[in-house]
């Protein structure tokens, strides 16, 4: 909750009061909050970490999570998942035409929190409304 005292000249005052979404969050409910308060994460193995190729190697496709999974046939395995966990699930299916293509790294469009209304309103993620969030309908 933001609140501003305002004091006038000739002594009245009136308080504002906005609630805003901490804009340091984590995580989030949604693009208007609450944010939330998460345990530190946990720590990745070194020999877990993915590998970079050699510069001179690398084949990077620019994409959005969702508009890589809208069409991917993930059948039942994907039923109740994130978008994130379904990702992964993609990412490592026969189904992956990435591979086909000789793509061995993702840039991602933005994952953190935007500002869509509804599901129809897409914006590739470039409505930020909290950097350090990740979208909360993925």
């Amino acid at each position: 909750m933001l609140s501003i005292l305002q004091k006038y000249e000739d002594g009245e005052s009136a308080c504002f009061e906005k609630i805003v979404l901490d804009p340091y969050a984590r995580a989030t409910i949604g693009r208007n909050g609450p944010g939330l308060i998460l345990p530190e994460p946990r720590k990745i193995e070194q020999e877990s970490r993915f590998q970079i190729p050699p510069l001179r190697d690398l084949v990077i496709a620019e994409a959005h999570i969702r508009d890589l999974l809208e069409k991917a046939d993930l059948g039942t395995a994907s039923k109740g998942k994130s978008w994130f966990e379904r990702l992964k699930i993609w990412i490592s299916s026969e189904d992956c035409y990435l591979r086909e293509l000789g793509v061995n790294a993702v840039e991602f469009q933005p994952l953190q929190e935007f500002d869509s209304r509804n599901e129809d309103e897409y914006h590739w993620g470039y409505m930020p409304v909290n950097f350090f969030s990740p979208e909360s309908s993925y």
